[in-house]
C-alpha cells in the first residue's frame, strides 16, 4: 500500500495564545499524520479485514533540549466512513487493573496479554533528552457502550503512561468514527513528539456458521481512496489539524 504523508507544518490550522507563554527551548511548529492501511482488494459495500493499520502522529518541535512551550493534552484521530470497528469477542483489559498503570511492558503483557491488538513506539522531547517509549496496544474495557483502546507506553527512563482512547462517532463532517485520546501530563515537563501505533489483523470472536468472520478493523473501498485527520489541542491554547490520505483497491 502506498503511504501518504501530508505535512502540517505549513498546512496545520493553528490557534495560539502567545501572551504569557514563557521562553522555551522546544517550540511547537506544527503536526503531521501518516497512515498506511494495508489491505487486500476490498468490496465497495461489504467490509473486509485490513492486514494492518499503521498510524503515526508526528508533532514537530524546533529545538534540541530544555523546556517545551506547548504539550498535547488531547488528540482525536478521524477515520473514513468506510471503516468499521468490532471489539465484541476480543479479550479486554481494564485500565484500572492493579499495577497496570505503572507496569513494565513485560508486566503489562502478563496482566493483559490476551487483549493485545498491536504496538508501536514513541519519541519524547523535553529537559531530559533522548527518551523513547515502547507502546503496546490493548483492547480496553468499554466505557458505557463505547469501545476503548489502551496505549501502554513504557519509557527508556523507567516511567509508564497509559493513554486511553475511546471510539466515538466523528464530530467532524466527512468522517465515520474518531478515536478520542486524552494525553495526560508527562513527568519532568516532557512532551510526545512522535507516536506510532500499528494494529494487526485481529479476529473479533469466533466465526459463526453462515456468517463472515469479523475483525477488529474492517473496511470497504467505496471510492478507491480514504481520508484521515488528526486534531490535537495543547495545554496553553494551541491546536493543530493534520490531514492524511491512503488508497484502497476495489475487487
Amino acid at each position: 500500500m502506498r503511504k501518504y504523508l501530508v505535512g502540517a507544518t505549513a498546512a496545520a490550522v493553528m490557534s495560539v495564545a502567545v501572551t504569557g507563554v514563557a521562553q522555551a527551548a522546544y517550540t511547537l511548529q506544527g503536526q503531521s499524520l501518516v497512515v498506511n492501511a494495508a489491505a487486500p482488494k476490498l468490496d465497495k459495500k461489504k467490509p473486509g479485514p485490513l492486514k494492518s493499520l499503521f498510524v503515526d502522529v508526528i508533532t514537530d518541535y524546533a529545538g534540541t533540549t530544555g523546556a517545551v512551550d506547548r504539550k498535547a493534552n488531547n488528540t482525536k484521530v478521524y477515520f473514513p466512513k468506510d471503516f468499521v470497528f468490532s471489539t465484541k469477542g476480543i479479550r479486554q483489559c481494564d485500565p484500572n487493573t492493579p499495577g497496570f498503570s505503572t507496569s513494565t511492558t513485560g508486566s503489562a503483557l502478563a496482566l493483559c496479554g490476551k487483549a493485545r491488538v498491536g504496538g508501536g513506539s514513541a519519541a519524547i522531547v523535553g529537559p531530559v533528552p533522548g527518551i523513547t517509549a515502547v507502546v503496546t496496544a490493548f483492547n480496553g474495557t468499554k466505557l458505557g457502550n463505547r469501545s476503548r483502546i489502551l496505549l501502554h507506553s513504557r519509557t527508556s527512563a523507567g516511567t509508564t503512561t497509559v493513554l486511553v482512547g475511546t471510539l466515538k462517532p466523528s464530530n467532524v463532517g466527512g468522517f465515520g468514527m474518531m478515536l478520542d485520546v486524552p494525553v495526560p501530563a508527562l513527568p519532568l515537563g516532557l512532551a510526545i513528539s512522535d507516536f506510532k501505533t500499528k494494529i494487526g489483523r485481529v479476529k473479533a470472536g469466533k466465526k459463526k456458521r453462515g456468517k463472515p468472520q469479523k475483525y477488529y478493523i474492517m473496511a470497504r473501498c467505496s471510492k478507491k481512496k480514504w481520508r484521515f485527520q488528526a486534531i490535537t489541542t495543547y495545554d496553553v491554547g494551541a491546536s493543530t489539524t493534520a490531514p492524511a490520505r491512503d488508497r484502497c483497491n476495489q475487487k
